[in-house]
C-alpha cells in the first residue's frame, strides 16, 4: 500500500488490515476483554450492596441506642424492630432489645431468643450478664447465678459483673455494722 492510501484510511481499518497480515484476530481480543471485566464488576456491586447494608444497620442501631438514652423507648423499640425484620441475626440489636424489654418489665419475651446466642457466643460477657439479669428479674435467681458467674469470669476486671455475682451468692451485709443480716450480732 502506498503511504497516501494508509493516511486516508480510518485507523480501525488500518489496524484490521495489519492484524490480518500478521495473523491476529482483533475481534476476539476485544470480546475477551469485555467478558473478563463482567465478573469483577458484579462482584464489586455485591460488595457495595453488602457495605451499604452494614452501614444502614449500624446507623439504625446507633439511632436506636440514642433514642433509648433520650428515654424514647417506643422509638427505640420501633428502630430495633425494623432492623431485626431486615437482619434477624443482628447480635447487637437482639442484645439491646433484651435490655429494653428488661427495662419495660417484659424480659420473659426475649429470654428464649438469648439462649441460642449464648451458645453461639459463649465468651460474650455482656450477653451472659444480660441473661442473668433477665432470669433474676423473672424470679429465677438460682439460674441467674451461673450467668452472672460466667460474666464475671469472662471479664474479671468489670466491677459490675463481679458485684452482681457476689450479690446473689453471698448473704447481704450491713455496711453500717459490718454484720451479716443472717447472723445475730455478738452480745456484749
Amino acid at each position: 500500500m502506498s503511504s497516501l492510501c494508509v493516511r486516508r484510511m480510518p485507523l480501525w481499518i488500518t489496524l484490521a488490515v495489519a492484524a490480518a497480515v500478521v495473523g491476529c484476530r482483533p475481534v476476539e481480543v476485544f470480546r475477551r476483554g469485555v467478558d473478563d471485566v463482567t465478573p469483577p464488576r458484579e462482584q464489586r456491586k455485591a460488595e457495595l450492596v453488602a457495605q451499604f447494608e452494614q452501614r444502614r444497620d449500624l446507623a439504625e442501631m446507633l439511632a436506636a441506642e440514642e433514642q433509648r438514652h433520650r428515654g424514647d423507648l417506643a422509638g427505640c423499640d420501633a428502630a430495633l424492630h425494623r432492623l431485626l425484620q431486615r437482619n434477624p441475626d443482628h447480635f447487637e440489636a437482639k442484645l439491646l432489645q433484651a435490655e429494653l424489654r428488661l427495662e419495660q418489665g417484659r424480659g420473659r419475651e426475649v429470654l428464649p431468643d438469648l439462649y441460642p446466642l449464648a451458645e453461639a457466643r459463649p465468651t460474650d460477657a455482656r450477653l451472659q450478664y444480660t441473661i442473668g439479669l433477665l432470669l433474676d428479674a423473672c424470679g429465677d435467681t438460682q439460674a441467674a447465678i451461673a450467668y452472672y458467674a460466667k460474666a464475671a469470669e469472662l471479664e474479671p476486671g468489670n466491677e459490675l459483673y463481679a458485684r452482681s455475682h457476689l450479690s446473689v451468692t453471698q448473704p447481704a451485709v450491713s455496711l453500717a455494722s459490718g454484720v451479716s443480716e443472717h447472723t445475730t450480732p455478738p452480745r456484749r
